[in-house]
């Protein structure tokens, strides 16, 4: 590997499976330490397990007080914290009237007040060492928005917009923002879908899905996690408020 994060130290929520472990494991492998964000115990701790230079710490990440552990964690255990991936985030398949008011209470919280909560503890610690890195997950749900997604499309917009926002705020004290928005994939989104769907995952199934996608294949883990990386590394110095697309062109 080019270890394009060498010396660098990361806060990856809902780092113990799908997008998060690949951008976890490409993290790693490129040189940085991870603090692992993750609500499930079990899952979270046997990921930090596996990788040398992981740390996990438990919690919802819409909680103020979940962030400020992990900022601690990151300083005590690895000497600071640069770059902060705002992974973690549920999907919620029904029709826009049928959500309920705790289905949209809950998808709000947990998909966009996490970028809330992680901006107001980690900018300041940001400003004071002189710069850091945000990457937050949108969609090409949000993009290119679809039936039966209405609130999780309502959520990655806001997810994209304030990634902007935050850009123009914040970029006279060097701290970047910038999100990438993912199609389909092989994560435990999938399944969601397919039960919403009443679909079994098979060679037919996949075929209908692709044909929406120009590249004629899912997303997998290891693109989000290269393109995170490259969006965290010094080589993505001058980037910021950008929406980078990992999805095959679907959103063309």
């Amino acid at each position: 590997m080019s270890a394009k994060l060498a010396g660098k130290v990361a806060i990856v929520t809902g780092g113990a499976q799908g997008f998060g472990w690949g951008i976890v494991r490409k993290f790693v492998d490129e040189g940085a330490k991870v603090v692992i964000i993750d609500a499930n115990e079990k899952t979270g701790q046997e990921a930090a397990d596996k990788l040398e230079g992981c740390a996990f710490v438990r919690g919802d990440v819409s909680e103020r007080a979940v962030w400020e552990k992990a900022l601690e964690t990151a300083s005590t255990q690895f000497g600071k914290l640069d770059i902060v991936v705002n992974n973690a985030g549920i999907l919620i398949v029904k029709k826009a009237t049928e959500y309920t008011e705790e289905d949209y209470e809950r998808i709000f919280r947990i998909n966009v007040k996490s970028l809330f909560q992680s901006s107001q503890v980690v900018i300041p610690y940001f400003q004071k060492q002189g710069g850091g890195a945000f990457i937050n997950m949108s969609s090409a749900g949000e993009i290119r928005p679809r039936a039966d997604g209405v609130w999780y499309c309502a959520t990655k917009a806001a997810v994209t917009n304030a990634t902007k926002a935050l850009a123009v705020e914040w970029a006279s004290h060097n701290i970047r923002f910038n999100s990438v928005a993912p199609t389909i994939a092989e994560t435990g989104m999938y399944q969601v879908i397919l039960n919403a769907a009443d679909l079994k995952d098979g060679e037919e199934t996949r075929k209908k899905f692709g044909e929406v996608i120009p590249l004629n294949r899912f997303c997998r883990p290891g693109d989000v996690g290269s393109a995170v990386c490259f969006l965290a590394s010094d080589e993505a110095s001058f980037i910021t408020g950008v929406q980078l697309p990992v999805d095959g062109g679907r959103s063309i």
